[in-house]
């Protein structure tokens, strides 16, 4: 058959538009994933709008970005990008953008993450004190309240058929929320020119103390009745009973459904057992 890791390069576990997309991808698909990582088969997720028409309110939702060495469209090597997709050097979703670099606590120079041409891998020589440095940049338009963090993260059946369980969510390993485990920080300009060019800009720098070899993977997001949907700059699927007027819609639309701020990470691996080669934990499920 093959090695199956090169049959399945890269995986959209559905973070994309329309209302409930990213829901499904989180309770239903983000485990599909995360089993083959706890396999040690290295899938890409990136994530997309399914896009099918010019016009479509689809086109302003997820997206998959990879570092680059030039700012210069134009200047982009194809190649390049592809070879980040396939090294798993991608992070995606819709209205923020969130990264994370994994470092060796002793040694910060020791560091793995997604930039142009870098690794997604640390190795340490049999130390499992590493830390997860986790940005958040987010523009103030799209609101964010918790950052999770999955590592080896345990799946849970959500569906079967024919008996045969084919769709899985994950189990956060951490979640840290805004106002309990972190504050947002206040926004900052980021073009004086533009009225309302403004972004939050968070890092946190979180420990682990690691036994065996292990991924991890970063998903911030927002929060259904505590963060407002992304409106006006993508209104699909708000609520129409109640936006009948300008004023409306321009109240914050906190519980008025609509898209949520979303973003992930690819895996970041830590080999720390002083074994050559990350040593998968295997398939873990929890009953």
């Amino acid at each position: 058959a093959g090695d199956p890791d090169r049959r399945c390069a890269a995986l959209a576990p559905r973070t994309r538009a329309p209302r409930g997309a990213p829901a499904t991808g989180l309770g239903a698909r983000i485990g599909i994933w995360m089993t083959l990582l706890n396999q040690g088969l290295r899938t890409t997720f990136n994530s997309d709008s399914d896009t099918h028409e010019f016009l479509a309110l689809e086109s302003a939702g997820a997206g998959t970005w990879t570092a680059s060495p030039t700012d210069h469209p134009g200047e982009i090597d194809p190649l390049q990008v592809t070879e980040a997709v396939r090294a798993g050097r991608a992070v995606g979703g819709q209205g923020l953008h969130v990264r994370a670099r994994l470092r060796e606590a002793d040694d910060p120079g020791n560091q793995a993450g997604f930039e142009a041409g870098g690794s997604v891998d640390l190795q340490t020589d049999g130390d499992g004190a590493v830390e997860l440095v986790i940005r958040v940049q987010a523009p103030v338009w799209a609101d964010f309240d918790a950052v999770a963090i999955y590592a080896n993260a345990p799946t849970r059946v959500t569906g079967s058929r024919g008996g045969v369980p084919v769709l899985f969510s994950a189990e956060p390993t951490l979640t840290l929320r805004a106002g309990t485990d972190f504050f947002l920080p206040d926004p900052v300009v980021v073009h004086p020119g533009v009225p309302g060019a403004e972004r939050r800009d968070l890092e946190l720098v979180v420990p682990f103390d690691l036994g065996e070899d292990t991924w991890f993977v970063v998903l911030a997001r927002g929060s259904e009745g505590v963060s407002p949907p992304l409106v006006p700059y993508f209104p699909k699927d708000l609520r129409r009973a109640g936006n009948d007027t300008l004023e409306d819609l321009l109240d914050g639309n906190l519980d008025e459904d609509g898209e949520l701020a979303l973003g992930v990470t690819n895996a970041l691996w830590a080999d720390v057992d002083g074994v050559p080669g990350f040593q998968a934990p295997g398939v873990r499920l929890v009953p």
